[in-house]
């Protein structure tokens, strides 16, 4: 039984030191010299604390070192890792050219919230600080490469794009780029199921184009011809 303050008042001196409060315990404060003597006494205080207000130090530094490690697991650091092993099989690793400071920091604010929508999706974060940067942020400049309309330099492209001498299915869809005017992304997710070779017509749906209709893209005989040499 716990050693009340009753049992202390009515104790009788005897001829011997005798121990009042059942079997003695001992709790593990570190070793010397990982453990400095002044945060071992630290440590000593803390407990004394702790069994003056009826605790026990050993109950005490269990959950105090579950606290911890959950504090580490949920960092900001450790949920970043665990983002990386989640994200990274994902990933085709490549060199990345630098584009400029700017540039960069809206690289690295956008990672973050990856990070911290990951936290919140696993249940270790309730909402995404990095959103709060966004107009902190020195706009990035977006470089657009002018269109060619020169007709000599369209004729250079073109001859570059029949001597290419990459993968087939790459220079397929280059060769089909200029005749039929989509967008790269629309012409890479083309599926047989669009096309219409009696109407020389490619129907793309409309949750493709994110349109309330379907786009309906006309072939060219060059186009049409180039679809049946090549399949």
């Amino acid at each position: 039984m716990p050693l009340s303050d009753t049992a202390v008042r009515n104790a009788k001196p005897g001829d011997k030191q005798r121990k009042m409060d059942g079997k003695e315990k001992t709790i593990s404060i570190g070793t010397y010299p990982e453990t400095s003597l002044k945060k071992a006494r630290s440590k000593r205080d803390e407990y004394r604390t702790v069994l003056a207000d009826g605790g026990d130090p050993s109950f005490h530094k269990k959950v105090k070192k579950q606290t911890e490690r959950e504090s580490r697991e949920n960092s900001f650091e450790a949920i970043t890792r665990e983002w990386l092993d989640h994200s990274v099989r994902k990933w085709a690793l490549r060199h990345i050219e630098s584009t400029g400071a700017h540039e960069s920091a809206h690289r690295t604010h956008q990672n973050c919230g990856q990070v911290l929508r990951f936290a919140i999706a696993t249940g270790r974060a309730e909402r995404d600080p990095a959103a709060d940067l966004k107009s902190a942020l020195i706009p990035a400049k977006t470089k657009h490469h002018a269109s060619i309309t020169d007709p000599v330099k369209v004729g250079e492209l073109l001859r570059t794009i029949e001597n290419y001498q990459g993968e087939f299915i790459t220079k397929f869809g280059l060769q089909l780029a200029p005749l039929l005017f989509v967008h790269p992304g629309e012409l890479r997710h083309a599926e047989w199921s669009e096309i219409d070779l009696e109407l020389a017509e490619w129907h793309i749906t409309a949750e493709k184009v994110k349109m309330p209709a379907q786009h309906i893209v006309p072939f060219t005989s060059s186009s049409q011809a180039e679809y049946k040499l090549r399949f």
